[in-house]
C-alpha cells in the first residue's frame, strides 16, 4: 500500500501513527468527562473542536442531553451508554485529529439506519481524509468510490457497487441476502464475506447551548466522487 506514493513499509512508524487513526467496534472509553474521552485524540484540541468532531460523528445532541452535557463524568468502559453512544463518541475520538488516512472498523454497527446514514453524509464530506470502511453491510459501503470483497481472507471481488452487483457472486450473495433483491441465478446463502470499503472525502454548532489490487492513498485528495454517503 501507498501513503502519498511512498510504500507504507518505508514510512517511519511515527508518522504512520501520526497520520492514521482507527476507530474499533468495541470503543476504548475510560472514566473522566466526555470532552476528555474525545479530547484524547488531540489533546490540545479547544471546545469547538471537541463539538465539532462530536457532531460530525453524530453524538452532539444524546451528549447535549445529558445533565452536564460535555462535562458529564463516564465511568470504565462508558459505562451508562449505549452501544451506539459509545461507538459515535470513538467515531468523535479519531475525527478529532483530522488523520489523512482513517479506518473505520465497522464503528457504525450499533447505530439505527438514521443515525449511521447521517455519519456517513458527514464522513463523504472530509476533506483530505481516506476513509476506509470494515463492514459486512451492503447499506454501509454501496456509496463508497471503491470496495473489495473478502471471503476468508481471500479477495473476491474489487470495484463500486454497481460494477461488483454485475460482476461478483459473492457480493450478489450477500446483497441477496441482506436487501432481499434476487441476481440472476446466484444463491443468497453464500453470502459469508467482509466487505471493505474505502471512501475519498470537514462535517457538521455546538449544543445549543489472496493477492490483493496494489492501492494508492492520497491524503491530500479531494471530496469524495462518488456523491454522498446516504443509504
Amino acid at each position: 500500500m501507498l501513503l502519498d506514493g511512498t510504500d507504507c513499509r518505508e514510512i517511519p512508524f511515527s508518522v504512520l501513527h501520526r497520520d492514521i487513526a482507527v476507530a474499533a467496534q468495541k470503543p476504548l472509553l475510560f472514566t473522566g468527562t466526555i470532552a476528555d474521552n474525545i479530547r484524547w485524540g488531540k489533546e490540545d484540541a479547544s471546545d469547538e473542536e471537541v463539538h465539532a468532531a462530536a457532531r460530525a460523528a453524530m453524538a452532539d445532541e444524546f451528549i447535549c442531553g445529558k445533565p452536564d452535557g460535555y462535562g458529564e463524568m463516564l465511568g470504565q468502559n462508558g459505562t451508562g451508554l449505549s452501544g451506539g453512544q459509545k461507538q459515535r463518541l470513538s467515531l468523535a475520538r479519531e475525527l478529532i485529529r483530522k488523520p489523512a488516512v482513517l479506518i473505520l472498523d465497522d464503528v457504525t454497527s450499533a447505530l439505527d439506519a438514521d443515525t449511521e446514514s447521517a455519519v456517513l453524509r458527514n464522513l463523504a464530506a472530509i476533506k483530505d481524509t481516506t476513509v476506509f470502511l470494515i463492514s459486512q453491510r451492503i447499506a454501509t459501503v454501496r456509496r463508497a468510490d471503491h470496495i473489495l470483497v473478502l471471503d476468508d481472507g481471500r479477495m473476491q471481488g474489487f470495484g463500486t457497487h454497481e460494477e461488483l452487483l454485475a460482476i461478483c457472486p459473492a457480493y450478489q450473495a450477500i446483497y441477496e441476502s441482506q436487501i432481499g433483491k434476487r441476481i440472476g441465478n446466484v444463491q443468497a446463502s453464500t453470502a459469508v464475506g467482509t466487505v471493505r470499503s474505502s471512501m475519498t472525502n470537514n462535517a457538521a454548532e455546538p449544543c445549543a447551548d489472496s493477492a490483493v489490487p496494489t492501492m494508492r492513498v492520497d491524503s491530500e485528495s479531494s471530496a469524495a466522487k462518488g456523491g454522498d454517503a446516504d443509504v
